[in-house]
């Protein structure tokens, strides 16, 4: 007999091994006519479960584990300096103060950090100075001890305070001058840039002091009309429920609940498009509207407070929502021919001011960190 290849042959009338690549549940399929025998029905399907086996593709392989590092988010200079030329500081946020923030944002978002826990060993730190500004290409080797860090669903922060910045100096910085400069932010950058070939698992991000002052924050005054106090409207953007729009040079509208647009010298405000009277005109300062606190809160569907002792106004905006309170400079104060103790009063004063901006550009920065976590479906 002799063989000699095949150029062509008819299609199979059975399904090919091309067909049960694709549709290997066809092995499970039996004619009709073999159903009828228990014995050969039970004999094919442990046959069919083993040819089956045959063409099962590999198990795929465990992914590699995620690790993302999250851009450092501005919200916030970051930088400033002490001594002579200092003639307005900025105000610095301690650890505890920061964790308090960065806390109450992510809680309402089910997440719960453990402060001071998970370590990173053979990390690249920054090296600091306050001679000049950080260098991006210099780094030491330590381990660095994440602020915050949430097992459940991997999720590490670092918040680069002053005392970090002056911890990561080198022996040899010593100021020449009565002048230190700090560049906490691009400390920051630096962080998260080493990060990044770390390679840890899970999501991080690194936050930043906001290092902010008073210098003309026209938002953090306030002055006293018939109707009590009245805020610059620039204020109630502070807010997370609410948002601020400049429609015109003369015209404001705030979103909350409700909808609220004001307008320059004009004692009219319109609510969701019905005109409605106010107590007194609206006043023109320092490029904002002036507008009157409380009413303007509960038109809005919050609550807002005076509190004269601490100049505060107090703000809640949503009946689970979070408190806001904003200390406030009056604009009318001076301290031309005031006392030494009006004087120290208006110091201490724009330094609250001075904190009070710091900790919503943290808050920012929180928030835009949350947005990120969000966006790559971590909460």
């Amino acid at each position: 007999m002799e063989i000699s290849p095949l150029k062509r042959y008819p299609a199979p009338n059975f399904p090919s091994r091309e067909i049960l690549d694709d549709h290997p549940e066809l092995l499970r399929r039996l004619p009709n006519r073999w159903r009828q025998s228990a014995v050969v029905g039970a004999a094919l399907v442990a046959a069919c479960g083993i040819v089956a086996a045959r063409w099962q593709t590999a198990p795929a392989q465990a992914a590699e584990p995620v690790s993302k590092v999250a851009p450092i988010f501005q919200h916030g200079d970051g930088h400033g300096g002490f001594g002579c030329v200092a003639v307005n500081p900025p105000v610095l946020l301690s650890e505890d103060e920061a964790r308090q923030i960065i806390d109450e944002e992510f809680k309402r978002r089910g997440v719960t950090f453990v402060a001071d826990r998970y370590q990173l060993p053979e990390m690249q730190i920054p090296v600091t100075r306050v001679t000049g500004p950080v260098d991006q290409s210099q780094s030491q080797t330590g381990t660095l001890r994440l602020d915050g860090f949430d097992k459940k669903n991997l999720i590490g922060y670092e918040y680069i305070s002053f005392t970090d910045f002056d911890n990561w100096r080198p022996p040899d910085d010593k100021p020449e001058m009565s002048v230190s400069l700090f560049a906490i932010r691009e400390a920051a950058e630096r962080l998260r840039n080493e990060l990044v070939p770390y390679h840890p698992q899970g999501f991080y991000g690194v936050l930043y002091d906001p290092c902010a002052s008073y210098q003309h924050k026209f938002m953090y005054l306030y002055t006293e009309r018939p109707d009590g106090v009245w805020v610059s409207a620039s204020l109630f953007s502070q807010c997370e429920e609410v948002s601020v729009r400049s429609n015109e040079a003369d015209a404001v509208t705030l979103y909350g609940d409700h909808t609220i647009t004001f307008y320059d010298n004009s004692t009219q405000a319109v609510v969701d498009g019905r005109q409605v009277d106010l107590a007194d005109n609206t006043v023109f300062f320092g490029g904002t509207l002036y507008i009157p606190l409380v009413w303007t809160a509960k038109t809005l569907g919050g609550m807002a407070a005076w509190d004269g002792t601490r100049h505060e106004a107090v703000l809640k905006m949503q009946e689970d929502g979070p408190e806001y309170r904003f200390p406030l400079e009056k604009i009318t104060r001076t301290t031309k021919n005031s006392s030494r103790d009006e004087d120290i009063a208006d110091v201490k004063l724009r330094m609250d001011i001075g904190q009070a901006i710091s900790r919503h550009e943290l808050r920012r920065q929180v928030r835009d960190f949350i947005a990120w976590l969000k966006a790559e479906g971590v909460i």
